[in-house]
């Protein structure tokens, strides 16, 4: 599991392809069996303990309201526990409150910054093209 594959588990709606609602299953897992190590690669104490106590309380929502872990959820109870999750984060953005180490928010953001970042993303998406214009390798020079 690479860094990307981490940041691709904001699966915050119901229209989330199976293959992004699976990495998101299995980053949680791993992070939750303490097996995931991308989280020390790239972020500080404050936001692994953000990381590993928000996803503690993705568990504990889907415990209360199905019975079992997030994981072990349908793919429409996990829609709705992300549902909830981001209804809070929009309520918490209409009475312009700190969002700023708000878990949901912060899984958010690192998902689209590592899809729009990645080679699938930068390219086939936002069309992204490292040099612009065509190709002419024998362009003579002016002097």
């Amino acid at each position: 599991m690479n860094r990307r594959e981490v940041l691709l588990l904001l699966a915050g709606t119901a229209a989330v392809p199976d293959r992004l609602l699976a990495i998101g299953r299995t980053v949680h897992q791993r992070v939750r069996a303490g097996t995931l190590s991308a989280l020390n690669h790239w972020a500080d104490d404050e936001q692994r303990q953000m990381f590993t106590t928000g996803l503690a309380n993705v568990d504990e929502r889907s415990r209360t309201a199905f019975g079992k872990n997030f994981v072990g959820c349908t793919p429409e109870q996990q829609a709705e526990v992300l549902e909830d999750l981001d209804y809070e984060l929009a309520r918490l953005r209409d009475t312009k409150s700190d969002t700023s180490k708000n878990f949901f928010s912060a899984m958010k953001w690192l998902t689209l910054t590592g899809y729009y970042t990645s080679d699938v993303g930068a390219t086939s998406e936002l069309h992204y093209r490292v040099v612009p214009g065509r190709y002419e390798p024998c362009y003579p020079l002016e002097p």
